[in-house]
């Protein structure tokens, strides 16, 4: 049995509701093995769940989740992930980038620091500047010019 720890730490009189990440025995982190099996209860085998079951764990029940509100960005372009919002944020860092070193050789991992509506952004700007020239076919004629310089051709 895996759970001798848990186990352990109710034999001793620990409620189940006190156990959470950093409770320890014998070194093992007891808490954070409980939250992931009563987040993940539905993935254990039935045996798993049988023996969770006589120690008293059940799946753990997930909040309702609240609407995000409104002007809230949600998903992966609340990450920054967004192409919409990308590539401004990109063509502004190499703007800035550009005016700041007086140069377009771009060391491969630079991350360019830029603020855009009061929020500051991480741009790897050579990685973004490589991703744009490999999509050039796909990009619009406008947006071509941007990139005519002799790092792009």
């Amino acid at each position: 049995m895996r759970n001798v720890g848990l186990k352990a730490l109710l034999d001793e009189g620990a409620l189940l509701t006190g156990i959470v990440p950093e409770v320890t025995w014998h070194g093992d982190d007891i808490g954070h093995r409980l939250t992931r099996q009563q987040r993940d209860f539905h993935r254990l085998n039935p045996e798993q769940q049988k023996q969770l079951a006589q120690l008293g764990v059940e799946a753990a029940t997930t909040p309702a989740r609240r609407p995000a509100p409104s002007g809230t960005k949600t998903g992966t372009a609340a990450a920054g992930a967004g192409g919409a919002e990308a590539f401004p944020r990109g063509l502004a860092a190499l703007a800035q980038y550009i005016e700041r070193e007086q140069k377009t050789v771009i060391p491969r991992q630079h991350p360019e620091r830029i603020t855009i509506e009061g929020q500051e952004h991480d741009v790897r700007l050579e990685v973004w500047l490589s991703n744009q020239t490999s999509r050039r076919d796909k990009l619009g004629v406008p947006v071509v010019g941007l990139f005519s310089g002799p790092r792009c051709g």
